[in-house]
C-alpha cells in the first residue's frame, strides 16, 4: 500500500541545488545595480560638463591654501561650516585645483549616498532599503549637487548614514547606537549649520520614544563637541550674515513654498510623477482592498519617525521663513533622505495590493533623470569670471579691483574676497595684486572704481545679479567707461548675472 501523499517523505535538496538556489541572482539587485552605476556615470559625465561657479571659487580658494594654518583661518572668516572644505582641501594636495579636482568628491559622495541606504536595519524592510536607494538616486538635485564643489553631496551622503544610525537608535536604544547616531548628526552639522533644526527633531522624537531609556545614554551627547565648538566660532558671523542677507529682502510669500516643497522630492517635474503615481496607487489599493489580507509589516514600525521628523523639520524652516528671510532651496537637503525614505514605505505599502507600484515609481524617476541628463549634457564655455581673468591676464595687468555686489559681502573680510578674485591668476601661476571694493550702503561704486586705479596696468571685475535686493548696481547702472573715457569695459556675464570686467 502506497502511502497517503500527505505523508510522503519530503527528499533532502542535493548539495547542486542547494548551491544554485543560492547563487541565483536576485533580478531586483541587479537593476538596482544598473540604475545606481548609470546614475554614477551620469553625475560624472555632468560634472565634467559644466563650468566652475562662483559660489564654487570659495571651495577653490579655501582648498588652495599651501598651510594648514591659512586654511583654519579662511575657515573661520567663512560662515559656513568647516567640514567639506577640510575635504576639499586635504583632496587638493592629491589631485590639485582643476575644476575636475575640486568635483570629483561631490561626485564620490552623491553616488555613494544610495549605497548607504543598503545598510542593513532591523528597522526598514529589505524591499523598502531597495526601493529607497534607488530614490536616492535619482534625486534630480543630487545630479547638481554633483556638478558643484560645494557641500550639498556630502550632506546628503552624512544625511543618508545619519537617517540610518537614527533608526537604529530608535530600534535599541543603547550607549553604542546613541554614540553612533550623535556622531553622525555632529558630522552633519559640521557640514551645514542648517542641519541643526534636524538634528533637534530627531532628538526630541527619540526622547518622546524611548523617555527613560533616552535620557541614560547622555554620555553619547560629547559628539557633539565639535559641532558646538564650531558653531561657537562662527557664531558672530553667522548673526551678521542672516542680517546683512536679509537686508532688503523679502519674507518667503506662500507662492514660494510649492516649489521649495518640490525640491526634496527632486523637483517641479519629479513633484508630479510623484503625484500622479500616488494617486493611482491609491486608488487601486483601495480597489483590492481584499486582494491581501495579510497584516502589515510597516504598520506600527519605527522606521516611519525618521520621515515625520524630516517633514517637520521642513515645515519649521518654511514657516520661519514666513516671517523671516531663511530659506532657499538648498537648504533643505538635510531632510531629503528621511522624506525620500517615507516615499520608499509608501511604495512599499501600495505594493501589497499593487505588486509593480515600487517598480513604476522608480522606472518613472529614472527615466525622468536620464531625460533631464541628456539635456543637460552639453559641454559649455568657461565660467564667465573664468573667462574675464583669463582676457586680463593675457592683457598683462598688475593690480585688480574686485567688487562682489551682494548685501551679504558688505563688510565681510576683504582678504577672503580678494583671494577670490585673484583665484583664476593665482591657479595660472600669475598673483597678481587684488583690492576687495567694500562700498558703504547708498555709495555709488561706479565713481569708486572709477578713480580707484590711475596707472595702467589696472583692471576691475564687478560682479552683480540683476535679482539681488539691495545689489547697488540696481540703483546706480555701471557707466564706469563714461566716468573716465580711460577706462575700457566688457560685460562677461548672461541672464541675471553680470560680470563687468575694464581694463585701463
Amino acid at each position: 500500500m502506497k502511502p497517503a501523499p500527505a505523508l510522503r517523505a519530503v527528499p533532502e535538496p542535493t548539495a547542486s541545488e542547494t548551491i544554485g538556489r543560492r547563487t541565483r541572482a536576485d533580478p531586483a539587485i541587479i537593476a538596482l545595480a544598473g540604475l545606481l552605476l548609470a546614475t554614477a556615470a551620469g553625475k560624472l559625465a555632468f560634472a565634467a560638463s559644466h563650468p566652475l561657479g562662483f559660489d564654487e571659487l570659495w571651495t577653490a580658494m579655501i582648498a588652495s591654501q599651501r598651510s594648514f594654518a591659512g586654511f583654519v583661518r579662511q575657515c573661520y572668516l567663512d560662515v559656513n561650516a568647516p567640514l567639506a572644505y577640510l575635504v576639499s582641501w586635504i583632496w587638493a594636495q592629491i589631485a590639485g585645483l582643476s575644476d575636475n579636482a575640486l568635483r570629483i568628491p561631490g561626485v564620490v559622495f552623491a553616488s555613494a549616498a544610495p549605497l548607504l541606504a543598503l545598510t542593513p536595519s532591523a528597522a526598514i524592510p529589505r524591499q523598502a532599503r531597495l526601493i529607497w536607494a534607488a530614490l536616492l538616486a535619482c534625486w534630480i538635485p543630487g545630479f547638481v549637487f554633483a556638478a558643484d564643489a560645494r557641500s550639498y553631496a556630502l550632506i546628503i551622503f552624512i544625511s543618508t548614514g545619519s537617517t540610518v544610525a537614527y533608526l537604529a537608535l530608535l530600534e535599541t536604544a543603547s550607549l553604542k547606537s546613541a554614540f553612533v547616531w550623535t556622531t553622525a548628526s555632529s558630522l552633519l552639522i559640521l557640514t551645514h549649520y542648517i542641519a541643526l533644526p534636524l538634528v533637534a527633531c530627531q532628538g526630541l522624537g527619540y526622547l518622546l520614544v524611548h523617555r527613560q531609556r533616552a535620557l541614560r545614554t547622555w554620555p553619547a551627547l560629547l559628539a557633539f563637541a565639535p559641532a558646538l565648538a564650531s558653531l561657537a566660532a562662527h557664531a558672530a558671523l553667522l548673526i551678521g550674515f542672516t542680517d546683512r542677507s536679509a537686508a532688503g529682502a523679502a519674507p518667503l510669500s506662500a507662492s514660494a513654498l510649492p516649489e521649495l516643497i518640490a525640491f526634496v522630492v527632486g523637483g517641479p517635474s519629479s513633484a508630479l510623477i510623484l503625484l500622479a503615481w500616488a494617486g493611482v496607487s491609491f486608488a487601486l489599493w483601495r480597489l483590492r482592498a481584499g486582494a491581501d489580507a495579510s497584516p502589515s509589516q510597516l504598520a506600527g514600525s519605527l522606521a516611519w519617525i525618521a520621515p515625520a521628523t524630516s517633514l517637520a523639520t521642513a515645515a519649521l524652516c518654511l514657516t520661519a521663513s514666513l516671517a523671516h528671510p531663511l530659506i532657499i532651496d538648498r537648504y533643505l537637503t538635510p531632510e531629503v533622505p528621511g522624506v525620500l525614505l517615507g516615499i520608499a514605505l509608501l511604495a512599499l505599502e501600495f505594493a501589497r495590493r499593487w505588486r509593480l507600484a515600487p517598480t513604476v515609481l522608480v522606472a518613472l524617476q529614472f527615466g525622468l533623470s536620464v531625460g533631464l541628463l541628456a539635456g543637460a549634457l552639453r559641454t559649455q564655455q568657461r565660467f564667465p569670471l573664468e573667462q574675464a581673468s583669463s582676457d586680463l591676464m593675457d592683457a598683462g595687468i598688475q593690480r585688480l579691483a574686485f567688487f562682489w555686489d551682494s548685501p551679504s559681502a558688505r563688510g565681510a573680510d576683504p582678504e577672503a574676497y580678494g583671494e577670490v578674485g585673484g583665484f583664476f591668476f593665482h591657479r595660472a601661476g600669475r598673483p597678481i595684486r587684488v583690492d576687495n571694493l567694500d562700498l558703504k550702503p547708498g555709495e555709488d561704486p561706479n565713481l569708486a572704481l572709477a578713480s580707484w586705479g590711475r596707472q595702467p596696468g589696472s583692471a576691475i571685475l564687478w560682479l552683480y545679479d540683476d535679482h539681488v535686493a539691495g545689489a547697488a548696481a540696481r540703483r546706480f547702472p555701471p557707466r564706469i567707461a563714461r566716468e573716465d573715457p580711460a577706462w575700457r569695459c566688457r560685460d562677461y556675464g548672461g541672464g541675471t548675472m553680470h560680470i563687468l570686467a575694464c581694463l585701463r
